[in-house]
Formats: structure tokens, sequence, C-alpha cells
């Protein structure tokens, strides 16, 4: 074989290799207009335009102030990440108020991470799944600052009752301002962990609804939850869950009416601590 054909059939070759490879695409609310998206200076200007090119693995990066909802992630490994936050203050802003989902995830393994999320509507923040029931796997947010603006209904939650988000992961997030449930816990094997959520009146910090086999393997594990002591409450388990299936433990609830409405021994609640009384408290699943 000469040389000429072994250079042509490698450029082939790589060329086919390209297709599969995991592109970076860059977003930036400060440029004036779109261009390729494969750096800062080619930036599009909206996350919706990148969604459209963005394949399975790709990461996206996204920095500015974004004004969009009805974002649908539907492609596997997809990761968005925000620039990292500064004083404070998130770099990466993303805000809307229209009445749909800021953010749809509609694949497995999809992470959204180091963004600010305002939901200045009566819906979701950020949606798990649709009304047709698909269940999706592994999904990771963390470090997201949502806040609702005493009028978004839920800050993560499920496009429909028993959609099943297997391997779910919130850490690390706050959650402030929210007309409803911070967290709706409704996944097998979900993990919700060192996040702060700011609970004002009649509203829920993390509730636990399963819908189907009580999904097992649920950990809600050092949450820091703080009400008005009105009528919020910091965790609540709706029914009760087969033996073994939900652990809560190491959670921090200040200020709440209700701090968590079961605390039965099968549920596993333990090691929780509030300010109900003098001084803090331990609750204990047998007290």
């Amino acid at each position: 074989m000469s040389i000429r054909t072994q250079l042509a059939r490698i450029r082939k070759d790589t060329r086919a290799a390209d297709v599969f490879a995991k592109n970076v695409w860059h977003g930036d609310s400060g440029v004036t207009t779109s261009g390729s998206g494969v750096s800062w200076e080619t930036a599009f200007k909206t996350i919706a335009e990148i969604l459209v090119v963005a394949k399975a693995g790709d990461t996206i990066k996204l920095r500015g102030e974004f004004n969009e909802s009805g974002l649908e992630i539907e492609y596997q490994g997809i990761k968005i990440i925000g620039e990292d936050e500064s004083n404070n203050h998130y770099r990466t802003f993303i805000y809307s108020n229209a009445a749909t989902p800021i953010f749809i995830i509609k694949a497995n393994d999809v992470s959204i991470s180091n963004l600010g999320i305002a939901q200045q509507a009566a819906d979701l923040a950020i949606q798990i799944g649709d009304a047709s029931g698909q269940a999706w796997y592994k999904a990771h947010i963390d470090g997201v600052k949502i806040d609702g603006w005493s009028t978004c209904t839920g800050g993560v939650g499920f496009g429909h009752a028993t959609v099943d988000a297997p391997d779910l992961h919130i850490e690390n997030c706050l959650f402030r301002s929210i007309a409803g449930t911070h967290i709706v816990s409704n996944a097998t094997r979900g993990r919700y962990n060192h996040n702060i959520l700011l609970v004002s009146a009649a509203n829920i910090g993390i509730e636990h609804v399963p819908t189907t086999a009580s999904r097992p393997d649920t950990i809600i594990h050092n949450n820091r939850i703080f009400g008005v002591n009105s009528t919020d409450t910091g965790i609540k388990i709706t029914n009760t869950p087969d033996a073994g299936t939900l652990k809560a433990y190491d959670n921090y609830i200040f200020n709440c009416a209700t701090t968590i409405t079961q605390k039965a021994e099968n549920v596993s609640v333990q090691m929780n601590y509030t300010n109900d009384a003098a001084g803090g408290v331990l609750i204990d699943p047998i007290a």
C-alpha cells in the first residue's frame, strides 16, 4: 500500500471518529450574534441554539444572563455547566416568566451545575420527564440556586406522577421563595443531600412521594431546612414507605410548623435535629 493511500485512509478514519467525539459548546448572552459555539469568542447567544446542535456526551458551558424556558435536554450524557460563582453571586443566570419549566430533562445521565435559576411563573424550575411516564436515569443537579419568586410551584419535580428517575442526585443546591414543594422525592435510589431550603408559609421543603414500589434506597441526608414557623413542613413523607426503603438522617430543620411528618421506626428516620424546643432537640423515631 502506498504512503498516499495510507494517509487517505487515516484521514477517512479520523473524520469518522470525529462523528463520535465529545464536543464542548459555549453560550454567552453577552455576544452580539451567535457564532459556531466552539469557543467563547464564537459563542452562541442562546441556550436553545446550543441544544439544537448538542449531541450525546457533549458539554455546554454558559455565562451571562439568559431569559429562556422550555429547554428540553434530549441526549444522553449532556453536561450543562455555568461559570463558577464569585462572592456568592452566580455568574450564569437563567430566568423566565413563561409558564413552562426552564429545564426539562428527557435523557439519561444529564448533569446541571453552577447555575442560578429564577422561575417567575407558576411552573417547575427543573422538570424530569413528561406525561409519557418514561423513566430517565442518573440526573445530577449540583450547585444550583433556584429562586421561585413566590410564584414557582416547584424547584425540582416530575413531568408525571409516576415518572421515575433512578439514581437522581441533588446536592449543594439552594432553594428559596418557592410556592410549593422545593424537592419532590420520587426516584428509585434517589439521593438528596447537602442542600439548603428556605421554606415559606404553607410550603414543603422535601416531599417523599413514592408512587411505585416505595422507590427503594432513597436517602435524604444532611440538608438544612429553614421555615417561618407558620404552616410550613420540613420533610413530608407521604403514606408509609415500605420498611427499609427510605433513610432520612442528619437533617437540620429549623422554624418549621411541622418538622417531619412521620417518625416511625420502619421509615428509618434517625438522628435528625430541630430547634422546636429550648436549644436543639433530636428527632428520634421512637420518641
